[in-house]
């Protein structure tokens, strides 16, 4: 009878050992772990025509949960369209493997527009927006 609860006591004792010793673990990995820095984060000035287009690629996030989005500071100056992905340029991608996203953006009308790309999770309210690349746009015709 003593054995049973003996080696009963063992077990629940070794288990409260694992768990604590993985805890611990994974806070102090999480904590050394430093995320990659993306090489596209920058301020660009651009000057195009009316009816010109261009594209931009950059590197999203998205195995690991970021959505890349994109937001004007003035309406009906461009047409910003997230181009669909080559499915052949990455067959296997693995969790925290870049992504790459192209845009495309035309120029509608003369005037000075600001486009801000950037990573989030729309479903988390504080997340704070990862800035990816902001493109000082001037359209003239």
């Amino acid at each position: 009878m003593f054995s049973r609860h003996f080696f009963s006591v063992i077990k629940i004792s070794f288990f409260i050992f694992v768990v604590s010793a993985c805890a611990g673990t994974s806070s102090q990995q999480s904590e050394t772990i430093k995320p990659k820095p993306m090489e596209n984060t920058n301020t660009e000035p651009k000057k195009i025509k009316v009816l010109d287009t261009f594209t931009i690629e950059l590197k999203s996030r998205g195995s690991l949960g970021l959505q890349l989005a994109f937001r004007t500071d003035k309406d009906g100056i461009v047409a910003v369209t997230r181009l669909p992905a080559d499915s052949n340029s990455q067959e296997r991608i693995s969790p925290g493997d870049p992504l790459k996203v192209i845009f495309e953006i035309k120029a509608l009308k003369p005037g000075t527009v600001n486009i801000t790309f950037f990573e989030t999770q729309p479903w988390n309210k504080d997340f704070q927006e990862i800035i990816k690349k902001e493109i000082e746009l001037e359209v003239v015709e």
